[in-house]
C-alpha cells in the first residue's frame, strides 16, 4: 500500500553471496479488485545483480499494488535475494516531480544505491573517530583540570597536553572533517 501521490517508490533488489550475479526480473502492477490491473502495468525491471531504482505511476493513482519476483535463470541451489519497497512520503512529491533542475528519481537511486558503498563505510568511519576525539578532548580536560586544582604548577603540564591534543585529536579530526 501507498501513501504518495503520485505513486512513487523505490525498488532496491539485492541478491545474496554466493548468487551476487544472478539475473533477476521485477513486475508490479496495481491491485484492482483482486486482480492485476494489467493496463497500468509497469515496465519490468530486469538486471543482473544488485539494483535500485524508483518506480513511478502516471496512470493508476490509487494505493494498493503487488509485485512478483523470478529468477530468469537456473540454479542448482537456493537463492536468497532482499528485495526492499520504500514509499515516498514527501508531502510536495508532485511539485518535485515537476521540477526541470534535478531528477528525484535519479537522486533517490544514487543515494540508495551508495548506501552500502564507499561514501557510507568514510561516513561511519568518520562518526566513529570524531566520538573518539570528543573522549580524548574530555580526557585532556579532566587531567588539566585535576591538576590545576591540586597542584601549583600547572602550566608545564598545560603546554604538554596543548601539544599532545595537537597532534592527537586536532590534525586527526581536521582529515575526518575533510573527509565527511
Amino acid at each position: 500500500e501507498t501513501a504518495s501521490q503520485p505513486p512513487t517508490f523505490l525498488l532496491g533488489v539485492e541478491p545474496q553471496t554466493p548468487h551476487a550475479t544472478v539475473p533477476w526480473r521485477v513486475s508490479v502492477a496495481p491491485r484492482t479488485g483482486g486482480a492485476w490491473g494489467i493496463s497500468s502495468k509497469m515496465p519490468d525491471v530486469k538486471a543482473i545483480g544488485n539494483k535500485y531504482t524508483v518506480l513511478r505511476s502516471q496512470t493508476y493513482m490509487g494505493p494498493f499494488w503487488s509485485g512478483s519476483l523470478s529468477l530468469r535463470g537456473q540454479s542448482a541451489e537456493p537463492v536468497s535475494i532482499s528485495l526492499f519497497v520504500v514509499d515516498s512520503r514527501i508531502k510536495h512529491l508532485e511539485d518535485i516531480h515537476s521540477q526541470t533542475q534535478c531528477s528525484f528519481e535519479g537522486s533517490w537511486q544514487n543515494f540508495s544505491a551508495r548506501h552500502s558503498g564507499q561514501q557510507h563505510r568514510v561516513l561511519t568511519i568518520a562518526q566513529q573517530a570524531t566520538a573518539f576525539f570528543l573522549l580524548v578532548s574530555l580526557l585532556m580536560l579532566a587531567l588539566v583540570s585535576y591538576r590545576f586544582f591540586y597542584y601549583v604548577e600547572s602550566g608545564k603540564l598545560l603546554s604538554r597536553v596543548i601539544a599532545f591534543k595537537f597532534v592527537v585529536q586536532d590534525i586527526p579530526q581536521q582529515m575526518c572533517i575533510v573527509a565527511y
